[in-house]
């Protein structure tokens, strides 16, 4: 099988093997990144489509105090690779806090996240492993707890 170079404005930026199918895409975007594909050459696929699902996050502010007491609420939507919500979609997802995960129930293909903190600096965002969905994209957000430096 042969091998291919990605070029992007004269640098290559990706190699690859030749793909066994080629699909002709509408736009040139990444929505598609990420999904599986059911083709023509694959024995149980009557027709050609594209699965899978992107967890969107988006928070209520960009800024909230580090004092324990304030608060920011991350709202995670689980979209498919049109961006259309996905109802139907429901079990568990981690949410990943500056490298610390928690489970999060999705529900109907929405869940609530509340953070709060008392450490100053920038929070990273995302989710992780989504049971029985080995085709989804993480989505990321970050926030920024501010408060007073102590003083040396």
């Amino acid at each position: 099988m042969p091998f291919y170079a990605q070029i992007q404005n004269g640098k290559v930026i990706a190699i690859s093997e030749g793909p066994s199918e080629m699909v002709l895409l509408e736009s040139n975007d990444n929505k598609l990144l990420g999904t599986s594909y059911i083709g023509l050459s694959q024995p149980f696929g009557d027709a050609t489509s594209f699965s899978g699902l992107k967890a969107t996050l988006t928070a209520d502010k960009t800024e909230f105090a580090a004092d324990g007491v304030d608060v920011v609420t991350i709202s995670v939507a689980i979209k498919n690779w049109k961006g259309e919500d996905v109802e139907e979609f429901a079990g568990m997802i981690k949410i990943n806090v500056n490298g610390s995960r928690k489970d999060l129930t999705v529900t109907a293909g929405q869940a609530t996240y509340v953070y709060k903190t008392t450490t100053i600096g920038k929070k990273n965002i995302s989710t992780q492993d989504a049971d029985g969905y080995p085709y989804i994209l993480h989505g990321a957000v970050s926030v920024e707890a501010y408060g007073d430096l102590e003083e040396l």
